[in-house]
């Protein structure tokens, strides 16, 4: 057994620590694995260091149920703590006394001894669960050949305990359950089956004493060791309500007892109720086998007997029914008594705001005057914000009407010059692009002199030029329209005196 838990030690330490890689393994380790309790006088620094990550390392194994005791996973010896981590090659770290002591004034860890004390629990040394627990614990950790020693040898692991149970309330305050006592309320064999395993690590009876003495103490959970349940007295733990977890603590009532008893009876129902159906399915089958082999009287009587359990069955079923049914209603009656409870603080709280002398009809009644007045005054406020804002608007019109006035006449001024200075332009281009007359030689004695044609006539001559040129062309004679004939006849006026008023040469 030690040396599977050695060895499963050695290989997460191998996976999560660099340093303690079984193929590989940094130097650093040597250093870890000697004694460096000298170091506190010559290199504080360096011993401050190792024993910080021997510190860590000790609570990370711890927390995963790697380092612990036979009968504890939150409790590790201190004698036996150099042995769980020997390593081939290297041996066992020398210097562990002085990482134990460290824990201590720190707080990391306590012993089992002053844990008991310090977490009390709410019972005399008479109470029942009391002495099983002391005695379990002498059976576990104090041997008759090792006296007192060992427990004081014995340490607690206090941030293990702490987390445990935290988490343990989480994942009460996170199941889907009724705000009611029934789901508040746990045996410890309940409680054990529920949280008692947390993945690869289990937690043994010890470990949840250990707990339960924790959540006492400082989470608000109650304890109780003497609740009659069915055919036996029953240790119960009742956690506080989802809504005043961390506020305050809870405590075990007549109401709570009287359901543990109930379920702890439908338990043991249901477990009767199981067991004779399976002995009457067996009475059949022994029936049956009898009367296939000819023994009649002995399937009789095997079929007597499974009538017989089949009454006891019945009977039970309506016990069954009965206590679940009474159980629903308790369940039932006290969701009612929270409803009715929450009724009445509201109703105590509307009264206690109602009896104010601030809220009553009179100073409503002057509350909405003032109201009104307040609306009134604003908006008269607003009215006067609004006609100096109009009239200061109007101002301002006025006066830009007559500045775009004066802009606008000085601007057609402007375009008026810019007009008159582009006419002035034209002219002149028009006289520089006029051309300059030629000094014709002197006249020659010319017998007859005319006027040059006008633009009509020089036209009309160049179109009977183009028709001349296209009668000597032979060519199809193109098709013109008599109204363009007559116009032709119509302009053609004078042939002869043009041809008289050309030139003589």
């Amino acid at each position: 057994m030690a040396s599977k838990r050695n060895s499963r030690l050695q290989a997460y330490l191998s996976c999560q620590y660099i340093d303690f890689d079984l193929n590989n393994p940094t130097k650093r380790l040597t250093s870890l694995y000697s004694d460096f309790s000298k170091l506190a006088i010559l290199n504080q620094y360096g011993y401050d260091a190792n024993v910080s990550y021997w510190k860590s390392l000790i609570l990370d194994c711890n927390m995963q149920g790697l380092l612990g005791s036979n009968n504890y996973r939150l409790v590790f010896n201190a004698n036996e703590l150099p042995d769980q981590f020997l390593r081939p090659g290297i041996g066992k770290p020398l210097a562990l006394d002085s990482v134990v002591n460290e824990m201590i004034q720190s707080g990391d860890i306590i012993t089992l001894k002053q844990f008991n004390e310090v977490y009390a629990l709410p019972t005399t040394k008479s109470s029942s669960w009391y002495s099983w627990f002391t005695q379990k614990s002498q059976q576990w950790l104090l041997p008759s050949y090792y006296g007192s020693h060992i427990e004081d040898e014995s340490y607690v692991v206090i941030p293990t305990i702490k987390e445990i149970a935290k988490g343990i309330l989480r994942s009460y305050i996170e199941e889907p359950s009724t705000n009611s006592s029934a789901s508040t309320l746990l045996t410890f064999n309940d409680f054990r089956s529920r949280y008692g395993t947390d993945g690869e690590r289990s937690l043994t009876d010890g470990d949840i004493w250990l707990l339960l003495r924790y959540m006492y103490s400082e989470l608000g959970v109650a304890l109780a060791d003497d609740v009659q349940g069915y055919g036996a007295t029953h240790v119960v733990i009742k956690f506080p309500y989802k809504n005043q977890v961390g506020t305050q603590a809870t405590t075990i009532d007549q109401q709570d007892r009287a359901i543990v008893s109930i379920r702890t009876t439908c338990s043991a129902l249901h477990s009767q109720v199981d067991e004779l159906q399976q002995k009457a399915e067996e009475y059949t089958i022994s029936a049956k086998e009898h009367y296939a082999e000819g023994r009649k009287s002995q399937a009789l009587y095997a079929f007597k007997k499974k009538k017989h359990l089949l009454e006891i069955l019945d009977r039970r079923l309506k016990s069954l029914e009965t206590m679940e049914t009474l159980l629903m209603k308790i369940e039932a009656s006290q969701n009612d008594l929270q409803v009715v409870q929450a009724f009445n603080i509201g109703a105590d709280a509307l009264r206690s705001i109602l009896s104010n002398q601030n809220l009553s009809v009179d100073t409503v009644d002057e509350a909405m005057l003032n109201v009104q007045q307040a609306f009134q005054d604003q908006k008269e406020v607003e009215d006067a914000i609004v006609d100096g804002v109009d009239q200061a608007n109007r101002l301002n019109i006025e006066e830009d009407d007559e500045d775009l006035e004066k802009e606008l006449a000085e601007l057609e001024e402007q375009e008026q010059e810019q007009q008159k200075r582009m006419l002035f332009l034209q002219k002149e281009q028009e006289q520089e692009q006029r051309p300059v007359r030629e000094i014709s030689p002197p006249p020659r004695h010319i017998t007859q002199s005319a006027p040059p044609p006008s633009p009509a006539e020089s036209e009309l001559a160049r179109i009977n030029d183009i028709f001349g040129k296209l009668k000597k062309v032979q060519s199809p004679p193109s098709k013109i329209p008599s109204s363009a004939l007559a116009s032709t006849k119509k302009f053609d006026r004078h042939p002869v005196e043009e041809r008289q008023l050309e030139p003589a040469i």
